[in-house]
C-alpha cells in the first residue's frame, strides 16, 4: 500500500507500478483527480479502471461530466472503513 497527498506524486507513483486498486481524490491542489486518471490512462491503459473516486461533493461541471464518462466508483465523503472495503471488493471482482 502506497499513499500521497500530491497528485503530481500520484502520477509517478501509479506509472511506476502495478496496483490492484486506486483510491483517488477529485479535488486536491493543483492536480486534479481527473488529471491522474488521464495521465495513467496515458502511460498505463487499464490501471484507470482500478480507480475508485472520493470527494466531499463539490463538483464543478467539468468533473460531473467526467465522473460521467469514466464510469469508475466513486465514494462521498465521510465514508467508513466498511464502505471502501465493499467499493474496493466490488472493483477487484469486475476484473
Amino acid at each position: 500500500m502506497e499513499s500521497t497527498a500530491s497528485g503530481d506524486a500520484a502520477i509517478d507513483i501509479l506509472i511506476d507500478r502495478d496496483f490492484d486498486a486506486v483510491v483517488c481524490d477529485l479535488m486536491m491542489p493543483g492536480t486534479s483527480g481527473a488529471d491522474v486518471y488521464e495521465a495513467v490512462r496515458g502511460h498505463r491503459p487499464g490501471l484507470e479502471k482500478r480507480f475508485v473516486f472520493m470527494t466531499g461533493g463539490a463538483f464543478t461541471t467539468s468533473t460531473r461530466r467526467f465522473l460521467q464518462g469514466v464510469g469508475n466508483p466513486r465514494l462521498d465523503k465521510p465514508f467508513g472503513v466498511e464502505e471502501l472495503s465493499v467499493v474496493v471488493r466490488q472493483l477487484l471482482a469486475r476484473r
